[in-house]
């Protein structure tokens, strides 16, 4: 029916009709995580996951041993390997984004950043594609991590915010929830 969303808080308000597994599984087919928002202001589910950075980790020690590899004897088709299984490791995740941008006709990096993982593939390129998907995966995974410190300094600060507030209304001092006031209220 409506969706409100505030980049920077990092929340949607939905209202809908539909169940909210649904909704969910949604969000994050488009590559996002949804929590339903409990009355407390909190998210209902931790919204840190521990190890997200494990593929990036993964990808570059790979690449590490793939160019190492690469310039002490190492057979060709290991270091190709090696760029490979990193490529798939730090480029899933855009991968599976451009799938569903591409499906729901809105091209974005993911799409641009796959394509050119594709293409450093078909020719022959591999330590060049396996870079490229592994600072593309590092730079979101910092700029989200930039974005997630900001949002919670924003959620520290509203948090701040009281939960209620005295109103007159008809003479009278009346204490009310910060959520039942509207705006220009005295």
């Amino acid at each position: 029916k409506d969706v409100r969303v505030n980049f920077s808080t990092g929340k949607a308000q939905i209202e809908h009709d539909n169940e909210a597994d649904d909704i969910i599984k949604e969000v994050s087919k488009a590559g996002y995580t949804a929590t339903l928002v409990t009355s407390s202001r909190q998210p209902a589910e931790s919204r840190h996951h521990k190890g997200k950075n494990g593929p990036i980790i993964f990808s570059g020690i790979l690449i590490a041993l793939g160019f190492i590899g690469s310039h002490t004897g190492i057979a060709s088709y290991m270091t190709t390997v090696l760029y490979a299984i990193a490529m798939i490791v730090s480029g899933y995740k855009p991968a599976k984004s451009a799938y569903y941008g591409i499906k729901s006709r809105s091209l974005d990096m993911n799409v641009l950043m796959t394509v050119a993982a594709l293409g450093a593939a078909v020719i022959g390129e591999w330590l060049e594609g396996a870079t490229v998907v592994w600072l593309f995966a590092l730079g979101v995974a910092l700029q989200t991590r930039s974005i997630e410190q900001t949002r919670n300094s924003i959620r520290g600060l509203m948090d701040l915010a009281p939960s209620e507030a005295w109103v007159k209304e008809n003479g009278q001092l009346i204490k009310k929830a910060a959520e039942d006031i509207s705006i220009g209220t005295t």
